[in-house]
């Protein structure tokens, strides 16, 4: 889990281990409601051998 806080003078960036959808340390509620999401959302099939996921229709 990537957060950050920004502010007037700087910005402050914080990691947190997340292994199997739990996390080692607290997590606020919004970082909670996040990771709850990410679980929630299927991961992405990988590309079929041979083609690319990104391929732009086009002149061959």
């Amino acid at each position: 889990m990537v957060s950050s806080l920004h502010s007037r003078t700087g910005t402050r960036v914080y990691a947190k281990a997340v292994t199997e959808g739990r996390s080692d340390g607290a997590l606020s509620d919004e970082e909670g409601e996040a990771l709850r999401l990410a679980l929630a959302t299927p991961a992405p099939r990988p590309a079929e051998p041979g083609r690319s996921r990104d391929r732009i229709a086009g002149p061959a």
